[in-house]
C-alpha cells in the first residue's frame, strides 16, 4: 500500500513537470482551430458574425456564426463568404453615413434653435464702471457694447491701450465720438 501511495506522488509530480515544460516550449494551443469544412452557402440574412480562425491554426478558415447560434468552418476563398463581407462592410458604410447625416442635421438643428434665444455671443460686455472722466485727447476710440451684453455701456480705448467701460449716459462721453 505505502509502495502504490509513492508511485502515486511520483506519477503526479512526473506528469506535472511534463505539463509544466510542455508549456513553458510549446507553442500556444489556439481557441479553436477548423479541420472539416462546410460545402453549402449560408444566406447573408443567416450570418451573425464571421471571424478568421487564429494564426497558428493549421488550416486557414473563417467561423461563421448563424443568428440560432451555430458555427460552421469556411473556408475563407469561398466567393460567397466574400461577398456576405462585403456586403456587411456596406451594411456598416451605409449605416456610418445616415448616423452622420443625422449628427449634422441635429448640430444644424440644435444651432439654429439656439441663436434666437441666446443670441451671438458678445466679444466684450461690461460689468463694472469707471467713476471718472477720461480727457477726449486721452481718447483713441469708443465703441459701444453688443445689445446682446446685460449691461448698455461704451467701450473706451486710451491712446495707451488701456480700455475702461463707461455709462453710456455720462456727460464728458457726450464729446466724444461713439462707433
Amino acid at each position: 500500500m505505502r509502495t502504490a501511495y509513492v508511485c502515486l506522488i511520483l506519477g503526479v509530480m512526473l506528469m506535472a513537470i511534463l505539463k509544466s515544460e510542455a508549456q513553458t516550449f510549446g507553442a500556444p494551443i489556439p481557441a479553436s482551430c477548423c479541420f472539416n469544412f462546410i460545402d453549402f452557402q449560408i444566406p447573408v440574412d443567416k450570418v451573425k458574425s464571421a471571424v478568421r480562425t487564429n494564426s497558428s491554426c493549421t488550416n486557414k478558415a473563417v467561423v461563421v456564426t448563424t443568428v440560432k447560434g451555430n458555427m460552421f468552418c469556411v473556408k475563407p476563398e469561398e466567393t460567397w463568404l466574400q461577398k456576405i463581407a462585403i456586403d456587411k462592410f456596406n451594411q456598416i458604410m451605409r449605416t456610418a453615413y445616415v448616423c452622420l447625416i443625422l449628427g449634422v442635421m441635429l448640430m444644424a438643428t440644435l444651432k439654429s434653435e439656439a441663436q434666437p434665444f441666446a443670441g451671438p455671443v458678445p466679444a466684450i460686455c461690461c460689468f463694472n464702471f469707471i467713476g471718472f472722466p477720461i480727457p477726449v485727447d486721452k481718447v483713441k476710440s469708443a465703441v459701444r457694447t453688443s445689445s446682446y451684453c446685460t449691461n448698455k455701456a461704451v467701450v473706451v480705448t486710451t491712446v495707451k491701450g488701456n480700455m475702461f467701460c463707461v455709462k453710456p449716459d455720462e456727460p464728458w462721453l457726450q464729446k466724444i465720438t461713439i462707433a
